[in-house]
C-alpha cells in the first residue's frame, strides 16, 4: 500500500513539474522579446470617427479609415477600399497580401496572435489578452462585444506587464501541485482506513472461529458418547446429527438406572450459541433430576425439568413471559425387564414402526403433550405420560423439527412431516447405519443449493426383547 501511495506521488509531482516548465519556457519567451513591447504614452490613433453602436452602423455609414460606403460584406471585398491597397475579393486575399494598416504581411491566425501588427501597440497571445487588457488604439479596457460596439475608444498607455503574466502563471503551477498532492494524501489517510478496518475484521472472524470451536469441543463433551450408546445398544441404533452452524440447539441425551434405559431428544430455542449453551443446560440438568429421583416416570422428569430451567434462566424470581427459552423434548423410559415403554413429550411426539399382521411396515404416532418445557401460559399444567409394550424389532424414532422444516430448491417448499414419515417407512428394512446415510442423503438431495433451515437430529433405535442393559453409568 505504501509503495503504491509512494509511486502515485512521484508520478503526480513529475507530471506537475513538466507542466509548470512549460509555463516557465512560454514566460521566458516575455522576458526575451520585453524589449519589444515598448508603448508609447500617447497615440492619436482613431480609426473609427463616428460610435459603433452596432453591425448595421459599420455596414451603412462612412467610417474612417474606410474611403467609400460599406453597404455589404460584397463590397468589402469587390472594391478598392482605403486603407487597404489591394481590392480584397477573398479571405485568402486578406491572409497573404501586404495590406495597410498592417506593417507584416498577415498570413494566418497565428501571425496574428504572435507578431506585432499596427496599429496594436502590445502583442495579442489569446482572445482574453484581447479582452482583458488595455491595448492600443483603444484608450478604454475591452471587456465584451458591447464595450467595443457602444463605445468610442481613445489609445491611451498599456498597463499590460509579460513580467506579471510569467509570476501569475508560476503561481498557478504551484497552487496545482498543492492541490494534487493534498488529494493524494486524503486518497493515502482513506486506503489506510480501510486496510486497517479489514485488519480488524479478519482479526475479529479469527477470534470468532476459534471461539465458536473451543464451544463446540465443550457441548461434544457433554453429550454422550459413542462407546456409551454401543454398550446400551450394540449397533441396533443410529444418530444423524446436523447441527445448523458450528455448534447447535439441539440434543440428544441417555442414561440409565437398574432395568431402567432413559432417552430424550431434545429441540432448544434457537439455534447456534444461544442454543447450545441452553441444551448443555438441559443435559446438566437430566442428569440431576433422574440421580436423585428413586421412581422414575416420564412426565415426573418433565415436570422437574421444566421447574429448573425456569428457575435457572430466572435467578432472581421475575418471570418474563415476554421471554420463550425452553425447549420441545422427547423421553422414554424403555423397561427392559417388562418390555415396556413409557413416554412424555413436550410438544414433540414418538414414532414407532412395526411390521404388522399382513408383513408391511406401519408407522405409530404417539403425541406428547402442547406445551414447551419453559415460561408457558398454563406452565403449571402437568405432562402427561403413555405407556405400551413393545415388539422385538420394533424401531422407535425422536426427532427435532429441523429435517421436516427443510425447504426445498426451486420453490418445493418444506420436506413436511408426511414425507418424512414415508421416507422412514421405505427405510425402515435397511441396517441403523444405512438408514442414517440415506437420511442424509436425502436430505442434501432435497434442499441442494438451498440454506440450511435449522438443527436437525435424528435418532433412530430398534428394540430387541432379549436386550442385555449394562450396568455402565455416565454423568457430568
Amino acid at each position: 500500500m505504501k509503495k503504491i501511495f509512494k509511486i502515485l506521488i512521484i508520478f503526480a509531482v513529475g507530471f506537475l513539474t513538466v507542466h509548470g516548465t512549460r509555463f516557465t519556457v512560454q514566460n521566458q519567451r516575455y522576458k526575451v522579446h520585453g524589449e519589444r513591447y515598448t508603448v508609447p504614452e500617447t497615440s492619436n490613433l482613431k480609426p473609427f470617427s463616428t460610435k459603433i453602436s452596432s453591425l448595421r452602423d459599420f455596414q451603412t455609414r462612412n467610417f474612417k479609415p474606410f474611403s467609400t460606403k460599406v453597404s455589404s460584406l460584397r463590397d468589402f471585398q469587390n472594391r478598392n477600399l482605403k486603407p487597404f491597397s489591394t481590392k480584397v475579393s477573398s479571405l485568402r486575399d486578406f491572409q497573404t497580401r501586404n495590406f495597410k494598416p498592417f506593417s507584416t504581411k498577415v498570413s494566418s491566425l497565428r501571425d496574428f496572435q504572435t507578431r506585432n501588427f499596427k496599429p496594436f501597440s502590445t502583442k495579442v497571445l489569446s482572445l482574453r489578452d484581447f479582452q482583458t487588457r488595455n491595448f492600443k488604439p483603444f484608450s478604454t479596457k475591452v471587456s465584451s462585444l458591447r464595450d467595443f460596439q457602444t463605445s468610442n475608444f481613445k489609445p491611451e498607455t498599456s498597463n499590460f506587464r509579460p513580467e506579471t503574466y510569467a509570476t501569475i502563471m508560476s503561481s498557478n503551477s504551484f497552487i496545482r501541485i498543492c492541490i494534487a498532492l493534498f488529494l493524494l494524501l486524503i486518497l493515502y489517510r482513506q486506503m489506510r482506513e480501510k486496510a486497517r478496518q479489514k485488519k480488524e475484521l479478519e482479526q475479529k472472524n479469527k477470534e470468532i472461529d476459534e471461539s465458536l470451536r473451543s464451544a463446540k469441543w465443550i457441548q461434544d463433551a457433554t453429550f454422550p458418547t459413542k462407546e456409551y450408546w454401543n454398550s446400551v445398544f450394540s449397533d441396533q441404533y443410529f444418530i444423524y446429527y446436523n447441527p445448523f452452524g458450528s455448534v447447535g440447539g439441539d440434543f440428544y441425551w441417555i442414561d440409565q438406572k437398574d432395568d431402567l434405559i432413559i432417552v430424550a431428544v431434545a429441540d432448544c430455542t434457537g439455534h447456534g450459541v444461544p442454543g447450545a449453551l441452553l441444551s448443555m443446560l438441559g443435559i446438566s440438568t437430566l442428569y440431576k433430576i433422574v440421580g436423585r429421583m428413586e421412581e422414575l416416570n416420564a412426565d415426573k422428569i418433565l415436570n422437574e425439568l421444566r421447574f429448573e430451567i425456569i428457575r435457572l434462566l430466572n435467578p432472581k424470581g421475575k418471570i418474563d413471559e415476554q421471554r420463550n427459552e425452553g425447549m420441545d423434548i422427547a423421553l422414554m423410559i424403555i423397561n427392559t425387564k417388562a418390555n415396556k415403554i413409557e413416554f412424555s413429550g413436550a410438544n414433540n411426539p414418538l414414532w414407532l414402526v412395526r411390521i404388522n399382521d399382513f408383513g408391511q411396515p406401519q408407522l405409530i404416532e404417539i403425541k406428547g403433550d402442547r406445551m414447551p418445557v419453559g415460561i408457558y401460559p398454563n406452565q403449571d399444567k402437568a405432562f402427561t405420560s403413555k405407556s405400551f409394550e413393545y415388539q422385538s424389532g420394533d424401531i422407535i424414532y425422536l426427532f427435532s423439527d429441523g429435517y421436516a422444516d427443510q425447504l426445498g430448491s426451486a420453490n418445493k417448499g418444506k420436506f413436511k412431516t408426511k414425507r418424512f414419515k414415508k421416507l422412514l417407512i421405505d427405510i425402515n428394512a435397511y441396517p441403523m447405519e444405512e438408514q442414517a446415510n440415506i437420511l442424509n442423503s436425502t436430505h442434501l438431495e432435497w434442499k441442494e443449493n438451498e440454506k440450511q433451515t435449522d438443527d436437525i437430529l435424528v435418532v433412530g433405535i430398534k428394540l430387541s426383547t432379549t436386550v442385555e442393559v449394562s450396568r455402565l453409568r455416565f454423568h457430568v
